[in-house]
């Protein structure tokens, strides 16, 4: 089995057959396959690391100490994307282009080369993005008149399941036909979260429908 790793916020990716592991460690990203038996690799500073692979191996978006963004192949270069982030970045593959996005920025990265995408008119970000593809990127938005509860939108701004109960930390995938968004859902207080979700075709979301209580999707 794994040696014991000390560490926070881990994170997972398959390419194939293989899993990377990622997770912060002391200021530092580290990063380990599974498919081999070697020493987990330091890929870069930072933190609260959100991974994804392509057809050129793993990939690694994460929030230096300082608050920017960045973007670092396992075994390779490391590319900045932006600055004075307030929340953690969030990754997807998009063919065999990246997305990253974090508060209200998005950008596509192919081949080295780094194209902003339209930026999201949110009065600000709560949470890191749940990113499926550049067609469905989930933010948390604030609910009108209120400096606590937020809900769940698209990248143009259309919500997903608007109610008057807060919602958290969206996750999202694609089967090639429709994408499953969960959620974490506040209905009654804060210490007792419950899991609901909600299938989107054709950018329609299905009624959402409860799944049951837990801490996180």
């Amino acid at each position: 089995g794994l040696a014991v790793a000390e560490g926070r916020r881990p994170a997972v990716a398959a390419m194939g057959t293989t899993f990377l592991v990622a997770w912060e460690n002391g200021g530092s990203i580290l990063a380990k396959r599974l498919d081999v038996d070697a020493e987990a690799l330091k890929v870069a500073p930072g933190t609260e690391p959100a991974v994804t692979s392509n057809d050129a191996g793993f990939w690694i978006a994460s929030r230096t100490p300082g608050r920017n963004i960045q973007l670092s192949a396992v075994g390779g270069a490391t590319i900045p994307l932006g600055s004075d982030a307030s929340t953690a970045p969030g990754i997807a593959r998009d063919g065999n282009a990246l997305i990253v996005g974090w508060d209200e920025h998005t950008k596509r990265i192919e081949e080295g080369v780094v194209t902003p995408l339209p930026d999201v008119d949110f009065n600000h970000a709560k949470s890191a993005p749940a990113i499926a593809d550049a067609s469905m990127i989930l933010r948390l938005t604030p609910q009108p008149d209120t400096t606590y509860k937020s809900y769940i939108s698209t990248a143009i701004g259309q919500p997903i399941a608007r109610g008057d109960a807060t919602q958290r930390r969206p996750v999202t995938a694609f089967d090639g036909r429709r994408f499953l968004v969960v959620w974490e859902e506040l209905r009654t207080d804060f210490e007792s979260p419950t899991i609901w979700a909600t299938f989107v075709e054709r950018g329609e979301p299905s009624a959402p429908f409860e799944l049951g209580a837990g801490e996180r999707p």
